[in-house]
């Protein structure tokens, strides 16, 4: 581990170098803090990272999770001016006891693939799949929002923050 010099003063310590707190780092560096990011790890990126799992195999240990990356994040860090190169899958496979599954963009794909181990399930993909995306809608909204504070009674900020005013 190396050392560091304990007599530097920083506006704010991020522990963990993983994709959020490199995320909460450089937004706290872009506002101009001095910013020290602390990761146990020989390198940072956490779940974003690709690592050799088995001799000569590499994968990404977590990469469908860069989905979840708000495209505005992308955009205000200006990851795409720094390398960020995203390339949506199709196609996801989840194994199973004796065979597995493939979810795709095409719901209609999808809805076979469940057919193959439930009928029912098949038939209420559709519903699901909608509801689904009303709450991604939803939570995709919230994720840019300062949270409200439950300990103050604020009903104007809660309304606000859920989009009704």
């Amino acid at each position: 581990m190396a050392c560091m010099s304990t007599h530097r003063k920083y506006d704010a310590i991020v522990v963990g170098g993983g994709h959020n707190g490199l995320t909460c780092g450089a937004y706290l560096a872009r506002a101009g803090k001095r910013t020290l990011i602390l990761e146990q790890k020989p390198y940072v990126g956490g779940a974003s990272v690709t690592e050799e799992f088995s001799p000569g195999f590499r994968a990404s240990t977590y990469a469908f999770i860069l989905g979840h990356l708000h495209p505005k994040v992308i955009e205000e860090l200006e990851l795409r001016k720094f390398g960020l190169e995203y390339y949506p899958q199709p196609n996801v496979f989840n194994p199973t006891e004796d065979d597995g599954i493939i979810f795709s963009k095409d719901p209609v794909k999808t809805r076979e693939q469940i057919a193959r181990f439930s009928r029912s399930d098949a038939e209420n993909y559709p519903k699901f799949f909608a509801r689904l995306q009303s709450t991604i809608e939803i939570l995709r909204r919230l994720q840019l929002e300062t949270p409200v504070n439950p300990f103050r009674k604020d009903p104007a900020g809660i309304m606000r923050t859920l989009g009704f005013a």
